[in-house]
């Protein structure tokens, strides 16, 4: 509980600091840049080259496909029936099939399992996420906008290679597969370093926090995080858990992973392409402090089961 006070706190503070003007566009710009070229390839580095990897990881990278998958038919099924333009339906495939694994996922994965869940969350995150965000995210969003950019691979490949998280991931890679452990110096130094992540992620967040909202966008935001926060771990509890019978961390971490709530990155990348920007912003902005105690929820029941 004490950890769960923090992190809501954290929210609280980025969303009262924005209020007052003590945050700033340009300061939630340097946070966001700070998490993705400081924080997280730091802490890649720090756990990925000591993790045991077995065939099993397949599923922290097939899992958000699966997400992103059902995401795109349970929209669909409901563009007809609710109307809606292909904007609103690509908007919602996009912010409802991707989690924020790195930014909320990370903390959350070290607060219930330790090193060994956040090690694991960062594969998810690297190998399943982000693959996702630069692939069929960016092919949604290119869809639904209203320019004519045009998506090519090496477009999608460029991105992706030139990301400093999945850089990091290589590296540390390397490191893993040639079993080289980081001197325990740098190991504490890194750990010195990362000790702020929580609170910068946290505070970023609730700084983009924006409460005002259309009506007219309530039910297709409702319907939205219906799917995130409840069919989308729903169907990886199904397909893992039921079907397959995993019960192990792997297991846990992709059931958790798909309940999170919106990734920053693709509803900012809806709104700059004019993708129903404000349904865009509202997902991550709703999912993400809602989603925090549902998996929190979710993780005691699957230790019931």
């Amino acid at each position: 509980m004490g950890d769960l006070f923090i992190i809501y706190f954290f929210l609280f503070l980025g969303f009262y600091l924005r209020r007052i003007g003590w945050i700033s566009n340009k300061a939630i710009y340097f946070f966001n840049n700070l998490i993705i070229y400081f924080f997280l390839p730091l802490i890649i580095l720090l756990h990925i080259p000591k993790i045991q990897f077995s065939l099993d990881f397949i599923w922290l990278s097939v899992s958000p496909f699966l997400i992103y998958l059902g995401s795109f038919i349970y929209f669909k099924l409901l563009k007809k029936k609710e109307d809606w333009s292909k904007n609103m339906t690509s908007v919602l495939i996009m912010t409802c099939g991707i989690s924020s694994v790195s930014f909320v996922g990370f903390p959350l994965f070290k607060m219930l399992y330790g090193d060994e869940g956040l090690a694991l969350g960062i594969v998810l995150s690297v190998l399943g996420t982000l693959l996702v965000f630069n692939t069929l995210g960016l092919m949604t969003a290119v869809y639904g906008s209203k320019t004519e950019t045009k998506l090519t691979l090496w477009m999608v490949v460029k991105k992706l290679l030139l990301f400093p998280t999945f850089l990091a991931f290589l590296f540390a890679i390397s490191l893993n597969l040639s079993q080289y452990q980081l001197p325990l110096a740098l190991q504490n130094i890194i750990s010195f370093l990362v000790l702020p992540y929580t609170a910068f992620a946290f505070i970023t967040i609730g700084a983009q926090i924006v409460l005002k909202f259309d009506f007219k966008n309530l039910r297709p935001i409702l319907l939205g995080l219906f799917f995130k926060l409840f069919v989308a771990p729903l169907i990886i509890f199904l397909i893992l858990w039921v079907g397959m019978g995993k019960h192990d961390l792997i297991a846990k971490i992709c059931i958790l992973g798909s309940a999170i709530g919106s990734m920053n990155a693709i509803s900012i990348l809806a709104a700059k392409l004019n993708i129903e920007p404000e349904v865009a912003m509202m997902m991550a902005t709703i999912s993400i402090p809602l989603s925090i105690p549902t998996v929190i929820f979710i993780h005691y029941l699957l230790n019931l089961i």
